[in-house]
């Protein structure tokens, strides 16, 4: 019978949890010269929104909606608050799509209506970060050296959120692949159950995992397993969690997710057969580590997923 990945010892939850820090500060400290780069094309392209942005405004002395009706224009524009506006909030404030219509690349979708370009505007020019732009206070015209550097400082705003999103994603994306792999090392198949379950057990075939993530229980999962029949453990299916923490801190919010998310997934399916899982990757806490088993949740780790393919098998 496999062994069940909850009666990890704390020493053994200690080692991975050390080998997992290390991989991840590795990592980070590799990604510095990529990371660098990236930063500097981030700032080259959104310094020229900026300037576009300056020269469409007076140099933000009359924002008026016709000076927002471009895609970079709008989106630049957000950063030149206090606090910045995201898209979300952009959209509920002016009851308008401008999230859709700044990620479109063609007129084809929604366009916002000037109403809404006249909405934004105002809200912007409410919000303007006066110590960024000092010619706003001192009432007088900026120079080209205090235009360049509100643009680079505005840009190294937008850029440095970009950066930190495209982490996000690439560590979830990472995590989820790896997972999938393990489940393929098993001799799992891939397959496209529909986007909401409602019984995985019907919805997907014994010895299966789905190929992107789905809802259970109205809540999104990364990866569902339906494990394989007359499974070692009696288990029936294993949601699976793919989480990447910075920091101990960090760790309990993202083990707090998993354990919220399995008291819905446990519960949806028949008694004691359907059960939580988390990939791990990062920095935890040895102690939230600790809870997340005792709260039921299943400890995998990046670093060795052997663990989830020996299991599944």
């Amino acid at each position: 019978m496999p062994r069940p990945p909850q009666a990890w010892t704390e020493t053994e939850l200690e080692r991975d949890a050390e080998a997992a820090r290390k991989l991840f500060v590795s990592d980070r400290l590799a990604s510095l010269e990529r990371e660098q780069a990236a930063y500097e094309a981030g700032i080259a392209a959104h310094g020229q929104a900026v300037h576009e942005l300056l020269a469409r405004t007076r140099d933000l002395t009359k924002i008026e909606a016709r000076s927002l009706e471009e895609r970079a224009v709008l989106d630049i524009a957000r950063y030149i608050v206090v606090p910045p506006i995201s898209l979300d909030d952009l959209d509920t404030l002016t009851g308008a799509p401008f999230g859709g219509w700044v990620g479109q690349t063609t007129d084809r979708g929604k366009r916002p209506t000037a109403r809404a370009f006249r909405a934004a505007g105002t809200i912007i020019a409410e919000r303007l970060d006066r110590e960024r732009a000092s010619w706003l206070k001192g009432k007088h015209t900026p120079t080209a050296a205090e235009r360049d550097a509100f643009a680079r400082s505005t840009a190294s705003i937008r850029t440095i959120g970009a950066i930190q999103t495209t982490r996000r994603m690439e560590s979830a994306a990472r995590q989820e692949a790896a997972a999938r792999a393990a489940a393929q090392k098993a001799r799992y198949t891939a397959v496209t159950p529909p986007a909401t379950l409602s019984d995985p057990i019907e919805q997907m075939p014994p010895g299966s995992y789905a190929n992107a993530s789905r809802r259970l229980a109205d809540t999104n999962m990364d990866i569902p397993v339906r494990l394989k029949a007359e499974h070692g453990t009696g288990l029936l299916f294993l949601a699976l969690e793919a989480k990447v923490s910075n920091s101990t801190l960090n760790s309990r919010k993202r083990l707090l997710e998993v354990l919220r998310k399995r008291e819905r997934w446990d519960a949806s399916g028949k008694l004691y057969r359907f059960r939580t899982g988390a990939v791990l990757a990062g920095v935890y806490d040895v102690r939230r580590l600790i809870e997340a088993q005792d709260g039921g949740v299943f400890v995998f780790w990046e670093h060795r997923l052997g663990d989830l393919t020996t299991f599944l098998r």
